[in-house]
């Protein structure tokens, strides 16, 4: 066993995840998984391969497949659900599940249109912001930035919803 990966015992766990991972072994993350329960699970967090979905405390979606595409809710709900979105993140690299929509929704995932009306809210927030700033300064730029994810990911995940 390499110190990159966990072996699995069972000719059962090992076609699983040879099927769900290509290999007859299970990457080695900050979650731990569980064949029974098809799951990586770590303290108040956990990551489901099949269906894609990912939840803090049981309750708060951070990770979801919506019309197809892959979306995570980057929004730092508290340090906690930081830390599980940083493990879930890592593990999707591991996987090499590309995540296809970045949002921020408080009150996460199962409540989209919340998230539209926010990030709108913060799109009309850092425009104010913008039209009291200098054109040329780098908090402009940077506001700008984030005013052209925040209507992408709108945009994106309007998409996504039809």
């Amino acid at each position: 066993m390499s110190n990159l990966t966990i072996k699995l015992e069972g000719q059962e766990q090992a076609n699983y995840i040879k099927e769900h991972f290509g290999t007859k072994e299970v990457p080695k993350t900050a979650l731990k998984f569980y064949s029974r329960l098809n799951m990586f699970k770590g303290n108040n967090v956990s990551f489901n391969p099949k269906t894609k979905t990912a939840k803090s405390y049981n309750w708060w979606e951070f990770v979801k497949v919506i019309g197809g595409k892959l979306v995570f809710n980057h929004y730092h709900y508290s340090q906690s659900t930081s830390k599980h979105q940083s493990k879930v993140r890592n593990l999707l690299d591991q996987l090499n599940i590309p995540v296809d929509i970045y949002v921020e929704a408080p009150k996460g995932l199962q409540n989209l249109d919340d998230s539209i009306k926010y990030m709108g809210r913060r799109i009309a927030t850092l425009e104010l912001e913008q039209s009291k700033g200098k054109k040329k300064s780098w908090a402009y730029e940077n506001r700008s930035n984030q005013i052209k994810a925040f209507r992408e990911s709108i945009s994106e995940l309007q998409e996504a919803l039809v």
